[in-house]
Formats: structure tokens, C-alpha cells, sequence
């Protein structure tokens, strides 16, 4: 996991006049006539699967999962994960801020409709609504919590040749975090999915190899390895742990304003590629929703940007002649 920011926008979909945000007040109207979750809490429209949904979650997560952060393959377009799950807290079924972008097997195999609660603690429901952020819950919010300091990486040995590289807790964060560490871990199985951890171990050697280099002053090695150390990148959390606590070499480590151009890089090289798709393919509509919801992440990352600038965002989307397709979804955020 890394801390993630949400951007200060809301999708339209999710807007009140937006299908996701009508059918929200929709389900609050009913809900004060009857006061029963039971009739609010069934039968989900889909809302927020549309692209520009997706496309503001690209934004904020790059193309990788909010827990375990494998990387999304180009065909997988990631799931909308419902941290507060929408049978639980039917309210936040279309609320933004309860959004995450996960992959299929975080999102569908383990989480599913479940949200532990710290024990002797219960879930909130609508009528404490106001105060969510002071709920108990058990699982740790990348959004809200501070998961850099919270959690680091056992390099074990000097030589790490053999060591799994697992998520440990750090020292000193209080016992409430460090319960909602624990129980993060052991619930996305960060230390025990042995794909999971042969991909992060391949990532880690991976770089190492690139440090090697780029302590000899290689520029591809520290191009390579400060690319890999962008949080927007699969495993950047190992990798920023492995510069800035096992190597002590965080010159590595990208700057804010490195890190924002080369996602808007990346979703302008998406975007392109689906284009090009299309002009064989015109009516394909897999590469039609690649184009908007890429479309969509650099409209958000223009409107509210981590790091960098509006200005110099806009710039290097119009350099890739594509200003005219971002700019009216700019302007409809």
C-alpha cells in the first residue's frame, strides 16, 4: 500500500444532476419517509463504471491497486472499489470519496461486501453518517491514513538474495494504527499471496540492479529506477523503502512534480494508442472507453493537480495534439 491523494473534484456522473447522484438522492428521500435501510440498500445502478469515474480513480492511482499495488494489465481496466461497501453504507454508494481503484482479486476475491470493525465497536449507519471519519474501522484508508509512515520493508540480510520482502509495521504510531496495520495486511494477505510476493521481490531486484548502476552515474539506471520509485508505479512502495531506508540513497527518489508528468505521460501515450486503435477499428468499443477514460484522468490531473502545474500539464497535452479532446471534459469538472 502507499498513501494515495484524492483530487478535490467530482466526477459528473456523480454530481446531483449526474445518474450516480440523482439515484443517491433518490435513495436518501426514500429513506427519510420509511427509515428502512432495507428498502435503500438493493438493486445498485452501475454508475460508476463510466469512464469519467474511472478516469478521475486513473488519476489518483495511476494504473495500480490501492492495497496491494499490482499493476493493472493494459486489457483490465480495474475495479471501482467501494471502501465502506455500498450494503453496508448504501448513502456512499455514489459518493467519490468512498472510491478506491483495486484490482479484481483485492476488490472481488477478498473484500467483497465486508468492512471489520475494531472489536467492540459496530459499523455506522446512516444516522452517523456526519461523523464516518470517527468510526472504528479495522482496515487501514490510503486516503486518510498515513500508510508511508505506518508500514515499511524487511530487506532482511545485506545481500537480500533469499528474503521475501514482507510488509512490516513501523515503530512508535500508537496501538490503534498498528492494529489497523495488522489487520490490513493480514486481510489483503499482503505477506502471504505468493504471486504477490514474487512480484514485489522481483521489483526490488530489479532496481537494485538499476542502483547499482546509477551509483556510477548511469543515466538510464537512474532514469529506470526513479521511473520505478514514482508512486503511480507498481511496488513504488518497496521501492521507495529500499532507497530511503535500506540504501540510504534518496537522491533516487522522483520529486512530486517528476512523478505528475510522467503519469500524464503515460495516460497521453494510452490515449494515443486507443486513437490509433480506432482508426481501424472505429467501432470498438473497449478502445473507445480507453480514449475517454484517459481523456478523463489528464482532465482531472489539469483541474486539480497533485504537483506541477495546471499550466505545464495543459502544455504537455497539447504538445501530444490532444487539448481538444481534454479540454470540455476540463470544463465540466
Amino acid at each position: 500500500m502507499r498513501r494515495i491523494r484524492r483530487p478535490n473534484i467530482v466526477p459528473p456522473t456523480l454530481m446531483p444532476a449526474g445518474a450516480g447522484g440523482r439515484e443517491k438522492v433518490r435513495r436518501i428521500g426514500l429513506w427519510e419517509k420509511t427509515k428502512n435501510d432495507d428498502d435503500v440498500n438493493t438493486n445498485f445502478p452501475d454508475s460508476w463504471g463510466r469512464p469519467d469515474v474511472r478516469g478521475a480513480l486513473y488519476a489518483m492511482h495511476g494504473r495500480g491497486c490501492a492495497y496491494c499495488q499490482r499493476n493493472l494489465p493494459g486489457s483490465d481496466r480495474g475495479d471501482v472499489e467501494h471502501f465502506r461497501p455500498k450494503n453496508m453504507y448504501w448513502w456512499m454508494a455514489y459518493d467519490f470519496d468512498n472510491y478506491l481503484l483495486s484490482c479484481s482479486v483485492c476488490n472481488s476475491a477478498i473484500k467483497g461486501n465486508r468492512f471489520p470493525i475494531l472489536p467492540r465497536s459496530r459499523p455506522y449507519p446512516y444516522s452517523k453518517s456526519n461523523k464516518i471519519g470517527k468510526e472504528n474501522r479495522a482496515l487501514i484508508d490510503p486516503v486518510a491514513d498515513g500508510v508511508d509512515g505506518w508500514m515499511s520493508i524487511d530487506f532482511g540480510t545485506e545481500s537480500m538474495e533469499t528474503n521475501g520482502f514482507e510488509v512490516t509495521i513501523s515503530q512508535g504510531i500508537g496501538r490503534k494504527n498498528q492494529v489497523r496495520c495488522e489487520k490490513t495486511i493480514a486481510f489483503f494477505k499482503l505477506n502471504l499471496d505468493s504471486d504477490l510476493l514474487t512480484e514485489r521481490q522481483m521489483t526490488i531486484h530489479m532496481q537494485l540492479s538499476n542502483l547499482r548502476h546509477a551509483k556510477m552515474n548511469d543515466i538510464e539506471s537512474i532514469n529506470q529506477l526513479k521511473k520505478s520509485a514514482s508512486r503511480y508505479k507498481p511496488h513504488a512502495f518497496a521501492v521507495r523503502k529500499m532507497l530511503t531506508e535500506h540504501a540510504n540513497c534518496p537522491q533516487f527518489v522522483p520529486s512530486p512534480d517528476e512523478e505528475v508528468e510522467w503519469l500524464v505521460d503515460d495516460f497521453l501515450s494510452l490515449m494515443q494508442k486507443a486513437i490509433d486503435a480506432l482508426k481501424e477499428r472505429p467501432n470498438d468499443s473497449r478502445e473507445k472507453n480507453q480514449r475517454m477514460r484517459c481523456a478523463w484522468a489528464l482532465a482531472v490531473l489539469m483541474k486539480d493537480p497533485p504537483a506541477s502545474t495546471e499550466a505545464k500539464i495543459r502544455q504537455r497535452v497539447e504538445n501530444a495534439g490532444l487539448l481538444n479532446d481534454v479540454i470540455p471534459l476540463f470544463d465540466s469538472i
